[in-house]
């Protein structure tokens, strides 16, 4: 007898740029590749990868008008649709910071097979900033998932909740071999790599072009590449103006294709105030390019190991962290060492690897 076709919806606040944005796409294609019916749901109308399925995109009814009705008819849309389609599971990556419209949600619409992810060791983030309100949240939740271990710890001593399991971000593996060999416009230099989002100062890219221009990198003639776009790229980009350093830094703005970028680089570094479960170190590595990371919370210490695939720096010590990426560079036994075992280190975060734990975790068993 044919299995009943299983129906997911994925909520997301937006599909810009993020991590928990690249997950929600993996997932996506993964569930629809295993026969299930996925819908997303957005809040924002901000699309940057392409997404497979059926999409509510509640970001286009957003018009001129009084904000309070315009808040009113979104939710009258996600009410409806919600009621109307019957979800097997609704797995969350939203980030939640209004404690009586989630506590709502997760009474009324949430009700069947709910899982919220948390993506952020800010766990905050993602149960508001009121502890009396966190601990009742997800109180009847399918199972909370988190990226990290530590997060899951963290969830289940702050909150007090023990429906909780971690399953880490997946990794399309074979898409990046495939994109990693596209044409890469710094192939004739020799360059350092950062990656990330420039909204907030989380990833610290002021700090470390600061601590680059006080480094023997640029008298190497080593450049700092750092792909990502947002509101602080014109600070960053005065910055390099007032260090004259235009010709030893370079900002490339967001890249659709950043592997080719990483696989080329000498290393990459990440020096982020926090993280969840970085993809740009795993996507480094899946370049065969070694990571030189701060110790931050949470993800790098449990995707590094140390001399294997990359370097775990002592949290915020910028001093050390380029030392280290000093002495890296100039150490290309090491360095070789290190881009052997790279991609080897991450085959056990293979969409196919991860995706397997969420069909158990939704005791789907796909035809053979």
């Amino acid at each position: 007898m044919p299995q009943k076709k299983i129906k997911i919806a994925l909520i997301g606040d937006s599909l810009k740029g993020g991590g928990a944005e690249k997950v929600h796409v993996l997932l996506a294609s993964y569930f629809i590749g295993h026969d299930m019916e996925v819908h997303t749901i957005l809040n924002l109308n901000e699309i940057d990868y392409p997404i497979e399925g059926t999409v509510l995109n509640l970001g286009l009814l957003k018009t001129k008008g009084i904000p309070i009705f315009q808040r009113i008819k979104r939710f009258l849309k996600l009410q409806n649709y919600i009621k109307l389609q019957k979800f097997d599971f609704i797995i969350d990556f939203r980030c939640h910071n209004k404690p009586l419209t989630e506590w709502y949600l997760t009474q009324t619409l949430f009700k069947r097979n709910y899982i919220p992810t948390i993506h952020s060791s800010k766990t905050e983030w993602y149960f508001t900033s009121s502890v009396f309100w966190a601990k009742k949240l997800y109180k009847k939740s399918y199972k909370i998932i988190t990226v990290s271990q530590y997060i899951a710890d963290e969830v289940t001593k702050r909150y007090d909740y023990h429906n909780v399991q971690t399953i880490y971000n997946p990794i399309n593996l074979k898409m990046i071999n495939r994109l990693k060999e596209e044409d890469c416009p710094f192939l004739n230099l020799k360059y350092i790599a950062a990656t990330g989002s420039m909204e907030s100062d989380i990833k610290q890219f002021d700090k470390l072009i600061d601590y680059y221009s006080q480094s023997h990198l640029p008298k190497q003639n080593i450049k700092l590449i750092i792909a990502g776009e947002g509101n602080l790229k014109s600070a960053l980009l005065q910055q390099i103006q007032n260090l004259n350093l235009e010709e030893h830094i370079i900002l490339t703005g967001f890249l659709k294709n950043p592997y080719t970028l990483m696989r080329n680089a000498l290393l990459s570094v990440l020096c982020s105030k926090n993280e969840g479960f970085p993809n740009v170190i795993i996507e480094s590595l899946a370049c065969s390019t070694p990571v030189v990371s701060f110790d931050c919370v949470s993800g790098p210490n449990e995707i590094i190991e140390n001399n294997k695939n990359g370097l775990l720096i002592k949290n915020q010590d910028f001093k050390a962290l380029i030392y280290a990426v000093e002495n890296l560079v100039n150490n290309q036994t090491l360095l070789l060492h290190m881009r052997k075992n790279a991609q080897k280190s991450i085959e056990h975060l293979t969409l196919e690897n991860i995706g397997k734990q969420w069909l158990d975790l939704l005791r789907f068993k796909p035809n053979l």
